[in-house]
């Protein structure tokens, strides 16, 4: 697997300091989680991949993020809407609703924890959310946190699936930037995001360094370039064909699970 490689690559040695938040119990509630298959979905000359795989709140998908892109002619923004359930008898945003089912991958991973009934801890500013087995609980806390992240609680290795997962959306990625039809650095950057990202995930156990994923991947391109421009230049022609091939390869093993113990 090109993932394999690309961690024997990164030859990480990353310390997750885990703050201790003074944190106050809210109240609790039930969540339920999809796993399912992988779409492309073109809207208005945009592009952009879906998933049926969320973590479900009141029928709804939820996600951390506030916004999601697409890629056409130009770059377009689509906001979320909150996310809200009664806590206590008021109601309260425990996060937003990705109505288009937009394929974030910290929320995939996630979901894929809690479909093998691991413990996934959501940290935003103000609050925490403790997802484990059906139940979730929610605390709130006085810090700002900048970007909303995931905390893995326990340790897991991944299924080649992942592999697959990560091709689709490294492909999909430099495509949708016009970056697909000469390999350059930028290409590959694009293309080894999603790779070094599950690694990153997976060591750390946490989604808390996106910063640190650009200039990692820098250092991995060379150690693996010579894996990596075959599987780019097969794409080159007939791309949205062949995307939607391997998309259907996925989802024939979608009821494997990404990760495993």
């Amino acid at each position: 697997m090109l993932l394999k490689k690309v961690e024997e690559a990164l030859d990480l040695d990353v310390n997750v300091i885990i703050k201790e938040i003074k944190k106050t119990p809210l109240c609790n509630f039930r969540y339920n989680v999809s796993v399912g298959s992988i779409a492309l979905r073109s809207f208005d000359d945009y592009h952009y991949l879906t998933t049926r795989t969320n973590i479900i709140i009141d029928t709804l998908p939820y996600t951390t993020s506030s916004n999601h892109l697409l890629y056409g002619k130009e770059i377009e923004t689509v906001s979320n809407k909150p996310l809200f359930i009664t806590c206590n008898e008021k109601k309260i945003k425990v996060g937003y609703i990705n109505k288009d089912r937009y394929l974030h991958l910290p929320d995939f991973l996630a979901s894929q924890v809690l479909y093998i009934n691991g413990n996934v801890i959501a940290v935003r500013s103000k609050m925490i959310i403790d997802f484990f087995k059906g139940e979730a609980k929610v605390f709130v806390h006085n810090e700002e946190i900048v970007t909303p992240y995931y905390l893995f609680k326990s340790t897991f290795n991944y299924t080649p699936l992942a592999d697959t997962l990560a091709e689709i959306i490294g492909v999909f990625d430099t495509w949708k930037r016009g970056l697909l039809k000469k390999v350059t650095n930028e290409t590959l950057k694009y293309f080894l995001y999603p790779y070094v990202s599950l690694i990153l995930y997976k060591n750390t156990k946490t989604t808390l360094y996106p910063s640190l994923i650009r200039p990692i991947v820098s250092v991995v391109i060379d150690k693996v370039k010579n894996e990596v421009i075959p599987i780019i230049e097969k794409y080159q022609d007939h791309t949205l064909r062949k995307l939607v091939e391997k998309i259907k390869e996925f989802n024939s093993s979608v009821e494997l699970p990404l990760i495993v113990y």
